[in-house]
């Protein structure tokens, strides 16, 4: 949020008030059946989410309010819903592939810590090794190779984006009320974590 501050974005005048952390931790842990790691229940003790309706009756900006590229910190109830509506697609996509492919995307131990934006990523929840990783989630067609992590969990993808805003890949533009972009600066940026979560896969 400093870095939305120093670029004049009015982010942070929008972000609601942060959850009660034991009612989100029962909440997640009802839908995936699974302990969910601290740092997802950290992330809405904080702030639950983007007060959309404020930030549309405020004109605050062309859209929604991005966090950083095209992703939304979405309040909580409505990554719930993200979360039911990503199962629902798995079901209906399962129903027209081919006997015998998986046609599935949507983990379901994945919880959808940034949602209802252009880009979705989802929290691994599981035990295990993918625990805490963090997966940046595309419906594409169905493939033949598991998805990998984009981040190593919340804290990389944070301290990620704060790097691409120290380096000026974000910046706001008054005249459009838009947080854009300088891919000449990101993609290098991206590459770098990438190479960052494959170290320790």
């Amino acid at each position: 949020m400093l870095e939305h501050r120093r670029i004049g974005s009015p982010l942070p005048a929008y972000l609601r008030p942060g959850a009660d952390g034991a009612v989100i931790r029962q909440r997640v842990e009802d839908l995936v059946a699974a302990d969910p790691p601290a740092e997802l229940i950290e992330l809405f003790g904080w702030h639950d989410g983007t007060d959309h309706a404020r930030w549309k009756a405020d004109d605050a900006g062309v859209g929604y309010a991005r966090f950083f590229g095209d992703a939304y910190f979405a309040p909580f109830a409505d990554c719930e819903g993200a979360y039911r509506q990503a199962i629902e697609i798995d079901e209906s996509t399962a129903l027209f592939a081919p006997d015998g492919l998986d046609a599935s995307i949507w983990r379901k131990t994945w919880f959808p810590a940034l949602s209802q934006g252009g880009e979705t990523y989802a929290i691994e929840c599981q035990a295990g090794s993918m625990r805490q990783r963090v997966f940046d989630v595309v419906w594409h067609p169905p493939i033949d190779t598991p998805p990998v992590p984009r981040f190593l969990d919340l804290t990389h993808l944070v301290s990620s984006v704060v790097r691409r805003f120290e380096a000026g890949g974000y910046w706001w533009d008054p005249s459009t009320r838009f947080l854009d972009e300088r891919p000449d600066i990101l993609l290098p940026l991206y590459e770098q974590e990438r190479k960052e979560v494959a170290g320790t896969l």
